[in-house]
């Protein structure tokens, strides 16, 4: 990734719920089909994983970039993995990856494949098989529950039935309990950049920021995982390591601004990109 730290950028968020969140284990516990996530396991509070917001924030950055920069900027994981040297075959002609099982993936012209310098900054930035990324997400962890640190935070459980489409009718067993984190619940978690370009800050700001639009966890299309996310520029922490003397000022909107030089995005009330 680098071979000098040079410096970091640490983005403090707080996560708000505006409804009913679900990050879930994927496990029940014999009354509930999906636990959510906590903090060192049952009994503590819940958290909102670093993986679910990278998970988010990448597949969204790699989008944007794809659409303002081209497919030859969209990632393909064949060309970036060097154990996968030799594994594939290119032809620069129909520029298509033929992989094993006969599929076939469309690579961009002068891509080689097993690289080890990924051409994609998504790669770049976020990591891939054989490249570690720039970008650590923390767990956001619950603030004080009502003005008390030992609190515990009340989940609710939510019900779902499927739904027959042919009959109208519910589906045979398709009962299902879920456990949610209820709206109004405040979390606070770290991302951390090393070495980052500037416009790789302001990609994190402004995926975050687009949350109440992309939603976050699972049952996104049921009306959950519409969650705020508020970051300050005394929430943007940037620090120096050798000769160089001081950090040099830097604002969430001069970050902002690098991301939207990135993807040449234009500004407006409604879109934080």
């Amino acid at each position: 990734m680098f071979a000098k730290l040079e410096r970091t950028v640490t983005v403090s968020a707080t996560f708000t719920t505006e409804g009913n969140l679900s990050i879930n284990t994927g496990k029940g516990d014999g009354l509930r089909d999906n636990l959510v996530i906590r903090d060192g396991g049952a009994g503590n509070n819940p958290v909102i994983s670093g993986s679910s917001l990278k998970g988010v924030v990448r597949s969204t950055v790699e989008s944007i970039l794809a659409q303002a920069l081209g497919d030859g900027q969209v990632c393909v994981p064949e060309t970036c993995a060097p154990q996968n040297s030799g594994k594939a075959l290119y032809d620069d002609r129909m520029s298509t990856l033929v992989g094993q099982g006969g599929r076939q993936r469309i690579v961009p012209k002068g891509r080689k494949l097993g690289s080890r310098t990924c051409k994609c900054p998504a790669c770049d930035m976020f990591g891939n098989t054989g490249h570690a990324g720039r970008t650590l997400f923390h767990d956001a962890r619950l603030l004080c529950v009502a003005g008390d640190q030992g609190a515990k935070l009340l989940t609710m459980s939510r019900t779902h039935v499927a739904m027959r489409r042919d009959t109208r009718t519910q589906a045979s067993e398709a009962l299902m309990t879920w456990e949610t984190v209820p709206a109004d619940t405040q979390f606070r978690g770290d991302v951390v950049l090393h070495n980052p370009e500037d416009w790789m800050v302001g990609a994190v700001i402004a995926v975050l920021e687009m949350l109440p639009k992309l939603g976050l966890g699972a049952k996104k299309t049921a009306g959950y995982g519409n969650v705020k996310a508020t970051i300050t520029n005394a929430d943007i922490e940037v620090e120096t390591f050798g000769a160089g003397g001081a950090a040099p000022a830097a604002t969430k909107e001069q970050f902002l601004e690098a991301w939207r030089g990135k993807v040449k995005a234009q500004q407006s009330p409604s879109t934080p990109v």
